[in-house]
């Protein structure tokens, strides 16, 4: 989920890098990337050598390699993306996804 923020943050910085783009994206990153290392250190205190184990198995950072194995949840995220972002254009008033594309036609 925090990775998803990063990714969210990254992403708005690279298409739109106003400074209030910058601050509040900025901003967001900071809070994902700072507050999952806390959640981290907060798990290794309570749980010790359990948590080690459990960092082993699973990656702090996506693998790319595992989003070929979602299959269908691609098929279910479409519909979902094209609505949020037709909502971005609704509630921000700023065009976002296919969306940029067709009201330039």
């Amino acid at each position: 989920m925090m990775s998803a923020f990063t990714l969210w943050g990254i992403a708005h910085i690279l298409v739109a890098p106003s400074l209030r783009t910058i601050i509040f994206a900025g901003g967001m990153i900071a809070l994902a990337l700072i507050g999952s290392r806390g959640q981290d250190a907060k798990k290794a205190a309570l749980y010790g050598a359990d948590w080690k184990v459990w960092m082993r198995r699973t990656s702090f950072l996506p693998k790319p390699s595992a989003f070929g194995n979602l299959g269908l949840y691609w098929v279910a995220a479409l519909p979902v993306w094209l609505l949020l972002t037709w909502l971005h254009l609704k509630l921000a008033l700023i065009p976002a996804g296919l969306w940029v594309w067709l009201e330039q036609l």
